[in-house]
């Protein structure tokens, strides 16, 4: 298990969200990444493919430096991660494999390069369960006694992938979301800062909900607000789906997020969702 480190550099760049959160933390890790123009959702995005055993998107072990974007070079990043052990490897192969075969082929081949898994990872001085750059993901994977259970794993990666789809699609759905704020409500300063904060709990909040916001961790950014969703999309918790019933803003934004994903393609329904 090889550690290494690096410091992260760039010019053009917008905050990363602090992504997926360690289990031990609760929450995810937060970098940047290139901005570059992206096509509008078009009809090739928007035909359904079914065929969904597609080439196979490359899932690697993160055992080198460069496995990281060269403009994370800011030394303040300060970036660092460690090869996962071949056992949680295999296992973690296994559930990112599940969690591509839910999306159709286009939508893969248009936004997502490589999925790259580490035992750790920690930037900014917080620990992090995942997080994303242009069209890469980087995803943990240690024991499940530590946390890193099949479903917490999968969730990282709809959690991640989430944010590059926003990143490339999300103007309408930027526009939208806020008009299901409260007026006097303002977002936090990213999930980096919640971690050092101590305001980044995952736990379900009734007060919250009634808000429109499933946790503390979602009030950190707008970015993570939408994620908070994908954590429970693609996973069948009926949970999730009584809390969205129950509370209307939880459920405005809800319906946002799968109207979202069906302009990608007509496959993402609510029944769809809610099948697995």
């Amino acid at each position: 298990m090889k550690f290494f480190k690096i410091l992260l550099l760039s010019t053009f760049l917008f905050p990363l969200s602090c992504r997926s959160i360690a289990p031990e933390q609760h929450e995810k890790g937060i970098l940047k990444v290139e901005e570059r123009p992206r096509p509008p959702v078009e009809s090739k995005l928007n035909v359904a493919t079914q065929t969904r055993d597609a080439r196979p998107i490359p899932i690697l072990r993160g055992e080198k430096a460069d496995i990281f974007p060269p403009s994370w070079r800011q030394e303040a990043i300060d970036i660092q991660g460690k090869a996962p052990s071949e056992k949680e490897f295999k296992a973690a192969y296994s559930i990112v494999t599940k969690a591509l075969q839910k999306y159709p082929l286009a939508i893969l081949e248009e936004n997502l390069k490589r999925v790259y898994i580490l035992s750790e990872l920690e930037f900014f001085g917080a620990k992090a369960g995942g997080t994303n750059s242009l069209e890469v993901l980087y995803l943990t994977k240690r024991s499940i006694q530590e946390g890193y259970t099949a479903e917490w794993v999968e969730s990282a990666f709809h959690h991640e992938f989430s944010s590059i789809l926003l990143r490339n699609f999300g103007n309408e759905i930027k526009l939208e979301w806020p008009k299901n704020l409260d007026k006097s409500f303002s977002y936090g300063t990213g999930g980096v800062n919640a971690i050092h904060a101590n305001k980044a709990s995952k736990v379900w909040d009734d007060k919250l909900n009634a808000r429109g916001f499933l946790h503390q961790y979602a009030t950190s950014s707008m970015e993570e607000d939408f994620n908070s969703f994908l954590d429970f999309l693609f996973s069948g918790d009926p949970k999730f789906w009584r809390r969205v019933e129950r509370y209307p803003k939880l459920k405005a934004k809800c319906d946002l997020v799968i109207e979202f994903y069906y302009q990608l393609n007509p496959m993402f329904t609510r029944d769809y969702f809610m099948s697995f």
